[in-house]
């Protein structure tokens, strides 16, 4: 298994548990009050949260600096951007990946040569799942919570979306960050720790 980039290594390492496991909260379809809910609400039970360049400044206002940040970026300049506002990782096409293991940034990405990919053979062999399945597949290190999770809260009045906030999607989070913890153990974190220059 090869070794990350250092930089990359600890932005990963940020983004995920003690074990080396990731809740991802794919926030780029929430806005408004919608998004500082569900910051508020979802983020302390995830590690890392996606976020769209636009949305940094409601993350710095009601985000915890303990949770890591992904930001969705598309271009160099926004991938610049995300290095000088303290992204942890991005996730970005493979056209951005030189550039981003220069910046030293973790990416997230759909294809094999992503440092954490949405699919098999990425550098890490790391795979997120966008579905919130109760149990992981074999060789998967985590859950990406997509929009379709949160889909049930965008209607109603804001008080009755805290309340199904923190009485179903809560529940829901903790009962996927449970039930990874029951796969295999990632060994991403024990390789890089066997490499000398770690």
């Amino acid at each position: 298994m090869p070794i990350p980039h250092m930089g990359v290594f600890w932005g990963l390492r940020r983004l995920a548990d003690d074990s080396g496991r990731f809740m991802v909260l794919d926030l780029r379809e929430a806005e408004g009050d919608l998004l500082i809910d569900l910051i508020e609400g979802l983020a302390p039970f995830a590690t890392g949260v996606v976020l769209l360049p636009e949305a940094v400044p409601v993350w710095r206002r009601y985000g915890s600096p303990r949770i890591g940040r992904i930001d969705a970026v598309t271009d160099m300049a926004a991938l610049t951007e995300a290095k000088q506002r303290g992204a942890d990782a991005v996730l970005a096409d493979a056209s951005l990946g030189a550039a981003a293991t220069a910046l030293q940034l973790a990416r997230f990405g759909r294809d094999a040569a992503a440092d954490v990919g949405l699919m098999a053979g990425a550098l890490l062999d790391l795979l997120v799942v966008e579905a919130p399945l109760d149990a992981l597949p074999p060789g998967v290190v985590g859950h990406w919570a997509t929009g379709a999770f949160f889909a049930p809260v965008r209607m109603g009045d804001r008080a009755a979306r805290r309340r199904h906030i923190a009485d179903d999607l809560v529940v829901a989070l903790q009962r996927l960050n449970v039930a990874a913890l029951d796969g295999p153990k990632p060994t991403w974190i024990e390789t890089a720790r066997e490499d000398p220059r770690s």
